[in-house]
């Protein structure tokens, strides 16, 4: 007896096969705003349990603006929940691989592989209906290759899992066409559903039309005297708990279950009749002309509905849905993307009526195979021009020329098709793995071959299960090792992603990342100030690519005036929600006026230190004040004056974390002295002079050192007014090699000119601030 081909065998097959093509167009970088915040999403999902999207605080400026303050102080991104859960597993993964696998990039094979999984579920589907295998095979394929599908594998958007999660919980629901009511079933396709949902709210006026078809399959299955609609309750009770978790996700974020952040000008603004034209119609966003094989959907639409009146109806509610919504909404044609983004998730579903067509025309017709063959080929040749050139390149061409982007909506000159080509030939590709143009060529042969292997593996997996079932077991094993290729393949992109043109790692950049991991403690954050006058979108996405250590960090542009009340705000926030702060900087020397933010910190918080990376790249460390901590020393007797100029009127000493207050203080190696120095002129000073904070042991030893001009710079002597008290403070770390004992921490200012010190009345240079007694390090706990 013939055994039957295996369906799961043929699907692996095409997933396999469809990832590796993907992969070989794969360009691995962000190309809009919006995937930049659902990634910051993803990364402090993973690494903090939490759901903002501080990093992005730079784009608070923009407009429409991604994201938006919550009510508790923290950025919150207004996109959905959904894409950042399924790219959670990949950024998780990307943590625990060598640096030189950037973050950025294992999480954008996210759309890759849901895509991929798109069509080997619409392979599935399409046999669920009835459907011959060769029908499903080439459903499947002219889905993932003739359609916008795959240009979308190249972004992070969340149209693409959108459609896969519909289709998912569509195909469970086909499925129980022929099957009892199944409570268990209905839940599970309630929960993709609700997961859709998740990614992208609006698919919520979706769920009338899969409530009516799950009704009518459960009628068109009941038998007398049994229980009914079991499926549709297991829908709609899976759904509910999804709808209470966005609704709780909401009143996180902005403080109400039912506000998702958008605001005025967002809304259901736009001409209905204009969108629908462009959705249809236009050369720059109808869906028929960026999908062209799609027009055998219309023709094929009459035979479908012959057989399956309900899927179509439902097909109808899904595309008449989303045509209206997205028509109404105020960017309908989604802002900078390539053709019309949002009816991404539409594209699935309208290959069922495909693929009632293909298996019911006569084939024997020369002048239909052509034009079939001619839309397949002119379909696969739009998504060529989208997967090879990146669609921000076209579009700021064309507003480098005074033309705005939405003129390539209406206007057939503009057509971004033909636009891309044009790049494509000068060389401007958007590919990771492949270039070519004025600058030379490039190819990283080792991992184009094994993808190439890969996608003759996965053809022969396919064309062996569907030919040969009886060799199952070494059908599987072929589908086996072509999986172990794709993932060898993907894991040696990863690592050589860094060695391509244009994208070179940072170094240094690396090397303060890992500084930070390595010291990185409870209760430690990070500032990563941006430069205005540098490309910070750039800049940002390159961070974030690197930063593999744990402390959250915000992501902010430095101001290019004094601080207002909002950074103020901001500052203070950051600085009560730590105890230790890193602040990067970039391309500025400490006490540079311009940095503002770093004068903030300066002014209130103890400066540990600076450490250079490279020559640009600074990391400035700062301890904290633990909530209601006070000094537990402090000096306020008859002043000191040094070189009759600067009189020391105060001294206060506390350390951080606090300690029980004591004469003389008792410290541990590793604490960190929080000092403070107020000082006040008595008379005009023309010369710059430095504060110099030392310990010194019984023998008078130096053993440890701070030398820095006031404020961290930022308060030069020359510039102090008379009978104004300037506060300077200094975060000291002491060293884990002190040995017990008494230890004296003194002050001394020294000209920088010739490194003169200033003298008291009495003839010293230096003044005493206190006496400190260093214990042992407390002994571990037992376990």
């Amino acid at each position: 007896m013939t055994k039957k081909a295996s369906p799961l065998l043929i699907a692996g097959a095409i997933f396999l096969f469809l990832a590796s093509i993907y992969l070989l167009t794969y360009s691995g970088e962000f190309h809009a705003i919006d995937e930049v915040s659902m990634f910051a999403v993803t990364e402090n999902l993973v690494k903090h349990g939490t759901f903002n999207a501080n990093q992005m605080l730079w784009a608070s400026g923009w407009l429409p603006a991604q994201n938006r303050i919550g009510p508790d102080g923290n950025y919150y991104s207004k996109k959905g929940i959904g894409q950042s859960l399924a790219a959670s597993p990949l950024y998780w993964a990307g943590l625990h691989l060598p640096p030189a696998v950037g973050l950025v990039q294992i999480t954008m094979l996210t759309n890759v592989l849901v895509t991929a999984l798109t069509g080997a579920l619409l392979f599935l589907l399409l046999l669920e209906l009835g459907f011959s295998l060769r029908t499903g095979v080439a459903g499947a394929m002219i889905f993932g290759l003739g359609t916008t599908a795959w240009p979308y594998t190249k972004t992070f958007f969340n149209e693409p899992l959108t459609a896969l999660c519909l289709l998912a919980s569509f195909y469970l629901l086909v499925r129980a066409r022929r099957k009892p009511s199944s409570a268990k079933r209905g839940a599970l396709s309630g929960l993709l559903f609700g997961l859709a949902v998740s990614s992208r709210v609006a698919n919520l006026a979706l769920a009338p039309g899969f409530i009516a078809y799950i009704v009518f399959i459960e009628h068109q299955n009941r038998k007398p005297g049994s229980r009914t609609y079991r499926q549709v309750a297991g829908f709609v009770l899976a759904l509910l708990p999804v709808l209470l978790l966005l609704g709780e996700y909401n009143f996180v974020r902005f403080g109400s279950p039912f506000d998702n952040g958008y605001a005025s000008p967002e809304g259901f603004t736009a001409f209905l009749p204009t969108s629908l034209y462009g959705f249809l119609f236009s050369p720059g966003k109808s869906i028929f002309v960026y999908s062209p094989v799609l027009l055998l959907s219309l023709f094929g639409l009459p035979l479908f509905w012959r057989r399956f009146r309900a899927e179509t109806l439902l097909i109808g509610w899904i595309a008449a849905t989303y045509l209206c919504v997205y028509g109404l909404w105020f960017m309908w044609w989604g802002g900078w993307s390539w053709g019309p983004r949002f009816l991404v998730p539409l594209i699935p579903f309208l290959m069922l009526p495909l693929a009632g067509l293909v298996d019911t025309i006569s084939w024997r017709s020369r002048l239909t195979q052509l034009s079939v063959a001619l839309l397949v080929l002119a379909s696969v040749g739009v998504q060529l021009a989208g997967v090879l050139v990146d669609f921000n390149q076209y579009l700021a061409d064309l507003l480098a020329r005074g033309v705005p982007a939405e003129e390539t909506i209406f206007h057939i000159r503009y057509w971004p098709v033909l636009g891309h080509l044009a790049l494509a030939r000068r060389g401007v590709l958007d590919m990771a793995w492949l270039g070519w143009g004025e600058n030379g060529s490039y190819v990283a042969w080792p991992v184009v071959g094994l993808l190439l292997v890969v996608t003759c593996c996965a053809l022969l997996a396919g064309y062996r299960s569907a030919r040969r079932p009886n060799s199952s077991p070494a059908n599987a094993a072929l589908v086996g090792f072509s999986l172990l290729l794709l993932i060898a393949a993907t894991y040696l992109g990863l690592l050589r992603f860094s060695a391509q043109p244009d994208h070179t790692v940072d170094s240094d950049q690396l090397a303060l990342v890992e500084q930070v991991r390595q010291t990185a403690q409870p209760h430690d954050g990070l500032v990563l100030e941006l430069t205005p006058n540098h490309n910070y979108f750039e800049r940002a996405v390159s961070f974030m690519n690197a930063y593999r250590a744990a402390p959250p960090y915000y992501g902010i542009i430095r101001p290019d005036r004094p601080e207002t009340a909002e950074q103020e705000k901001l500052n203070e926030r950051i600085a009560s929600s730590y105890r230790r702060l890193w602040l990067m900087t970039e391309g500025v020397s400490a006490g540079d006026p311009a940095s503002t933010t770093e004068r903030w910190y300066n002014q209130h918080a103890y400066l540990v230190g600076n450490r250079w990376f490279g020559s640009s790249l600074r990391l400035g460390t700062y301890s904290l004040p633990a909530p209601g901590q006070r000094p537990l020393l402090t000096q306020t007797g008859d002043a000191r004056v040094l070189g009759r100029q600067i009189k020391l009127r105060a001294t206060r000493l506390s350390v951080a974390e606090g300690v029980r207050p004591t004469h003389p203080l008792r410290v541990r190696p590793g604490d960190t002295l929080q000092l403070e120095l107020d000082w006040e002129a008595m008379r005009p000073i023309s010369t710059s002079i430095k504060v110099s904070v030392q310990l010194l042991d019984w023998r008078g030893e130096l053993r440890l050192q701070e030398d820095r001009l006031p404020v961290g710079g930022f308060r030069p002597a020359p510039t102090w007014k008379l009978g104004e008290q300037i506060t300077d403070r200094y975060g000291l770390v002491l060293p884990d090699d002190l040995s017990r004992g008494r230890y004296a921490l003194i002050t001394r200012l020294y000209r920088t000119t010739d490194g003169q010190r200033l003298r008291t009345a009495a003839g010293q240079d230096h003044i005493l601030i206190t006496e400190l007694v260093l214990e042992p390090p407390e002994a571990p706990h037992s376990q």
